[in-house]
């Protein structure tokens, strides 16, 4: 690419794909706080097309996403697919923001939202403190 476009092509294209992503996250992050800052937490990426998410409640969200989140149509990356080991659980997800405009996002997370409520209320895969 550098040789096609030279130094200032390749900088410049950086800047735009940097400027997209942010925008992307920006309308990720409004969706995340309209309809899930009171189950869950995160830190606003500083980069990247991934908002990992901690849910609060729940103990294993690959108990969530593959269960109750499949059967509804929801596909998020549970946080134990980044683990070593992939028998332990955890409270992490991580959502692709890549290919998203606000109506998605707020369908997404608006549904993530419905999943977590109806998974604590269930009672099975909750937090044991």
């Amino acid at each position: 690419m550098l040789e096609t476009v030279g130094i200032d092509g390749f900088l410049r294209n950086g800047r735009e794909v940097a400027k997209f992503y942010k925008n992307k996250r920006d309308i990720a992050i409004k969706a995340a706080e309209k309809h899930m800052k009171n189950l869950c937490d995160w830190i606003v990426p500083a980069g990247g097309m991934f908002l990992w998410i901690k849910v609060r409640n729940v103990a294993d969200t690959k108990k969530l996403i593959l269960g109750r989140g499949y059967q509804k149509g929801f596909l998020a990356m549970p946080g134990v697919g980044s683990l070593v080991n992939q028998n332990q659980s955890s409270q992490y997800l991580r959502v692709s923001y890549s290919d998203i405009d606000q109506q998605k996002a707020d369908e997404g997370f608006k549904l993530l939202a419905e999943l977590i409520k109806e998974e604590i209320k269930e009672g099975k895969n909750v937090v044991k403190e």
